[in-house]
């Protein structure tokens, strides 16, 4: 909604300064140059508080000056606090029907999208006398620009007097602040934030580890319901399945028909075959994968004092996302029963009807599945996945706590720095549309400059060299 605003302000002030006509009453017609104020106070508010650009620039310092430079008036711009969408809504329409109505211009001339770009508001932004002559009334010409000082504070027209000279002089504006790397929005620079990125990226990787060998030891050992396990391909009647259209249990079971042990998190055993590499494994791979390298993200050096003492919100999400997802894949591991229930469970829903159970009773199916379970566990890898499986839960059970600390321990935002930031940047394009320069307090940036710190310090060659010299120099005094 915002960034839709922003582009159909932009498109309304570049058709207003293109017609001859109504910027040539930009200079005469106090209400229509004020209404022009309020858009680019709209521009200012959109570009600060929710960060907007269109074609990559910001727009509101570019038409600013370009109408102090056609009204050759002393301009103040600001921008507005507490702006909502229904007020730049309500300001836009009304100075679409302004000029609508007052020159006698189409709606759809003054909204309609047009080329815009720098170059061609500084060619537009010069009043000629034959435009003035053609458009405005004599009496209206010879009105003296309002100047408070007129040695100091004299409007920056010698630039764009010549139409030949394009405005070369218009200079873009400065970052904000906020989008500074020098600024630091915070209060405090807890030194444990760095410490505690360390180690949830330390236990990300061995996280991501330690579940990969979980995995390929699970699927390394598969379980055989062929017929050449005659105990087990005997059971659940014959491997058959409910047949809804002859009401019997007539239906071989294919191995991986139905199965789905997704939904039951129990990603690396696969007794019905190889397709556990594809799903959900590859769903696992492409997890692991992320772990993986957003672990090694945390180690990378900072760019700046705000990344350093900071973590990203989606980093945040994704970490808790981890957690709650892989507490609930491998917790039932910490309980044999707890595993036997999930499979007895799946089993269920596979190979127990209850339009058949006077065919198949759930007591027979109980008695099916003992035998099954008791072959099926003595024959896998329930040991050491289970070994496996518990670390799993405490390096994610740790990744909580350390998520907890995170919050615990961040820092608080400095409001009142915030709010003189804003105010400097409007201050600063203020005065840069009146063709003046103005230098943002450095009071607002950190005074030492940033140097990224890392886990390991890397050793300087001037101290191994001076190692090396002080080992030759006791070597001659022996």
């Amino acid at each position: 909604m915002k960034v839709k605003q922003y582009q159909e302000i932009v498109n309304l002030l570049n058709n207003i300064i293109q017609n001859e006509k109504t910027r040539a009453n930009l200079f005469s017609d106090e209400k229509l140059r004020d209404m022009f104020i309020n858009q680019v106070n709209n521009l200012l508010s959109l570009e600060i508080d929710s960060n907007i650009l269109f074609l990559d620039k910001k727009w509101a310092a570019i038409f600013g000056k370009s109408l102090v430079n056609i009204s050759k008036q002393k301009l103040k711009f600001a921008k507005t606090d507490n702006n909502t969408d229904d007020n730049i809504f309500a300001d836009y329409t009304l100075l679409v029907n302004y000029v609508s109505k007052e020159f006698d211009l189409a709606k759809e001339e003054l909204i309609k999208e047009n080329e815009v770009s720098e170059e061609i508001i500084k060619r537009n932004s010069v009043l000629n006398d034959e435009i003035k002559s053609k458009y405005i009334s004599v009496d209206k010409i010879v009105v003296e620009p309002e100047v408070v000082n007129k040695d100091k504070e004299k409007p920056n027209t010698e630039n764009w007097q010549n139409t030949n000279n394009g405005g070369q002089n218009l200079v873009a504006p400065p970052l904000h602040p906020r989008q500074d790397p020098r600024f630091y929005p915070f209060k405090t620079k807890p030194n444990s934030i760095r410490m505690i990125k360390y180690l949830i990226g330390a236990s990300m990787i061995l996280l991501a580890s330690v579940v990969l060998i979980f995995f390929i030891l699970g699927v390394s050992k598969s379980y055989n319901f062929g017929k050449d396990n005659s105990a087990i391909s005997k059971l659940f009647n014959n491997m058959s399945v409910w047949n809804k259209e002859t009401k019997h249990y007539d239906e071989p079971f294919a191995g991986g028909k139905g199965i789905n042990l997704s939904n039951l998190f129990i990603l690396s055993i696969t007794p019905f075959g190889s397709s556990h590499w594809i799903s959900p494994g590859f769903f696992l791979f492409i997890t692991l994968f992320f772990i993986f390298y957003m672990g090694l993200n945390l180690f990378t050096p900072a760019k700046n004092r705000t990344e350093e003492y900071t973590i990203s919100g989606w980093t945040m999400l994704f970490l808790v996302f981890l957690c709650v997802m892989f507490i609930s894949m491998y917790s039932q591991y910490l309980s044999e029963s707890w595993i036997e229930n999930s499979y007895r469970n799946h089993f269920h829903l596979i190979f127990f009807s209850d339009e058949g159970k006077d065919f198949y009773t759930a007591e027979q199916f109980n008695a099916d599945f003992d035998v099954f379970w008791k072959d099926f566990a003595g024959k896998s890898l329930f040991g050491p996945m289970r070994v496996l499986a518990i670390v799993a839960v405490i390096i994610t059970s740790l990744i909580g706590l350390f998520i907890l600390a995170l919050f615990a321990s961040k820092p608080k935002l400095d409001i009142e720095k915030l709010k003189r930031a804003d105010f400097e940047y409007q201050k600063m394009l203020s005065e840069l549309m009146q063709g003046r320069k103005y230098e943002m307090s450095s009071s607002l940036y950190e005074s030492e400059e940033f140097v990224p710190k890392t886990l390991f310090k890397k050793r300087d060659k001037k101290e191994d060299n001076n190692e090396d010299n002080n080992e030759d120099n006791n070597e001659d005094k022996k």
